[in-house]
Formats: C-alpha cells, structure tokens, sequence
C-alpha cells in the first residue's frame, strides 16, 4: 500500500488507458498532418501516402473525374487505410492480446476501416467493385 492508496495495476482501466494513448501515439506520430484543401489535386498524388494508397490514388484519379469534396475525401480515406495497416503491423508485433486484454491498436485499425469505407462511399465507389 503506498502513501495514496494501493499500487496501480497495469491491467486496470487507467493502465489499459495508458497503453491506448501509447498506441495512439505511436500510430499518429507517422501520418502527417492533413493537407489544406488548395493544394488538393486529383493528378498531384500526396508523397505522404504508402505506396499502395499512391499506386490506388493514381489509378482512381485515372479512370474518374473527381470533384474536389472528392479529392479531400480520397484523401482522408487513403489516410485511414496507411492508419489502419500501422495499426495491424503494431497488431501483428505485439499479439492480439496485451497484458491480458485486446491489444489497444485493434479499435484503431477498426474505425480507420470503417473511415475508409465511409470514404469510398462518399466518393460512389462501391468497395467490391475491383478497385484493389
């Protein structure tokens, strides 16, 4: 028992806490910050997207006309794919399960998915239409 109270458990809602925000950080301190939407270009591709989100960037741009709310929502939904892959690399290094609960980059990976899909959405795209 310390001066306060007992010692914290790494595995308490606080620590799990913790361990998100370190999750968090690590995931985020890779992807840049969003560009304004002036410099947006469908045929300028982002140099701050994977190669994969450059190469699918290009190929969308390609075979669409593509308004600018578009573009920006290109953007945000190649973002979140670079996100949710960082996310199940940190996944595949450090387990499924940490510290006995789920690994806290697994709600990360989940909602950039679901971001990306939002974003293919907005665009029109249907994501089974071939387009990986």
């Amino acid at each position: 028992m310390g001066l306060r109270g007992p010692k914290r458990n790494p595995n308490s809602r606080r620590g799990m806490r913790e361990a998100r925000k370190a999750a968090l950080a690590a995931i985020s301190s890779t992807a840049p910050a969003a560009l304004p939407e002036s410099a947006i270009d469908a045929h300028v591709v982002p140099a701050h997207l994977s190669p994969a989100m450059q190469d699918f960037w290009r190929r969308i741009a390609a075979e669409h006309e593509l308004k600018p709310d578009h573009v920006a929502a290109l953007l945000v939904g190649c973002q979140a794919y670079d996100r949710a892959e960082a996310a199940r690399r940190l996944i595949a290094r450090d387990g499924v399960i940490v510290s006995g609960k789920r690994h806290p980059a697994t709600d990360v990976m989940v909602q950039a998915e679901g971001i990306f899909l939002r974003a293919l959405r907005e665009i029109a795209f249907k994501p089974d239409a071939g387009l990986f």
